[in-house]
């Protein structure tokens, strides 16, 4: 699913609460859900992230003072 195809913060909770998602690597999220590699990677510095292709979630995560799901949320959702 694109982001424009409606994920919401509730919905990636709902959908990757539990699923392992940390372990993925920021390349492997934007392969897997199809993403612009530039777009994803904007919204991340947007958020003052700033990340590469080989980071894992969770070390991200880690790193911002945030959770996986949260990095995963500016990935996936647009700014309004």
């Amino acid at each position: 699913m694109k982001p424009e195809a409606g994920w919401t913060p509730e919905k990636i909770e709902e959908t990757f609460a539990g699923a392992g998602v940390g372990r993925k690597t920021i390349g492997e999220i934007i392969k897997d859900h199809g993403l612009d590699h530039e777009a994803a990677h904007q919204r991340l510095k947007e958020s003052g992230i700033t990340p590469g292709d080989e980071d894992k979630i969770k070390a991200l995560a880690d790193r911002y003072d945030a959770t996986p799901i949260e990095i995963l949320t500016i990935i996936l959702t647009e700014k309004n």
